[in-house]
């Protein structure tokens, strides 16, 4: 049989292995830890400035009674924030909604207004 011998040259590139495989896991862990808060963080800035535009496109609705405008606006903020946009009422019930998956079950008890759902 073929025998390697246990010289130092071998011991060397196994810890330089060794050590190039921990560094490789470590720093994966943070890029993996760091990147997540980020990517997170932007999603919320994201949803939270979104979430700030429909508040003053609600306001212009509430007060001209515009419904295109007003679907426009939702459907451009659901599409810029890549979210589905749904307006409640105080007993949680969603009222208007933008950027739905097409389902024909989800729209069955709403009329649809462009690209808007508009319940009852």
């Amino acid at each position: 049989m073929f025998k390697v011998k246990n010289t130092i040259f071998k011991k060397l590139v196994s810890i330089f292995i060794a050590l190039l495989i921990l560094s490789f896991i470590v720093t994966g862990g943070f890029l993996y830890y760091f990147l997540n808060i980020l990517v997170t963080s932007e999603k919320v800035d994201t949803l939270e400035s979104s979430a700030e535009i429909i508040k003053k496109a609600l306001n212009i609705y509430s007060k001209n009674k515009d419904y295109d405008v007003f679907a426009q606006t939702l459907q451009m903020v659901g599409s810029y924030s890549n979210s589905m946009v749904w307006i409640v009422n105080q007993t949680g019930h969603i009222v208007i909604a933008a950027n739905l998956p097409v389902d024909e079950n989800n729209i069955a008890n709403t009329n649809i207004f462009g690209h808007c759902h508009i319940g009852k």
